[in-house]
């Protein structure tokens, strides 16, 4: 289980057959660069980033289209996540996901 498995980490083959994600990955919305994008309006980019950080963590576990693992979503705001991101989300990607 980490906070940040979204990089650095290559768990390829038996190394990892399964993670944790506790909550979703949302940009910090006090960083400056976020505030500002968010003040603007940006809220499609913000969905956006937080989905390539998801799909980052997803992939440290399964690292090839050989490799497999499971990786469980505790929080609840997954579900509600995953529908505000439905119409970008590779087909691919919604294949994997069992509720």
């Amino acid at each position: 289980i980490s906070p940040s498995i979204r990089e650095g980490i290559d768990a390829h083959g038996s190394r990892s057959r399964w993670q944790v994600l506790v909550r979703p990955p949302y940009p910090a919305i006090t960083d400056p660069y976020v505030r500002s994008r968010l003040l603007q309006g940006h809220w499609v980019w913000y969905n956006w980033r937080t989905l390539i950080d998801v799909m980052q963590m997803c992939g440290r576990s399964t690292r090839s289209k050989d490799d497999s693992s499971v990786v469980y979503l505790l929080d609840t705001r997954f579900h509600k996540f995953f529908q505000k991101v439905n119409h970008i989300l590779p087909e691919w990607f919604k294949a994997g996901i069992v509720p």
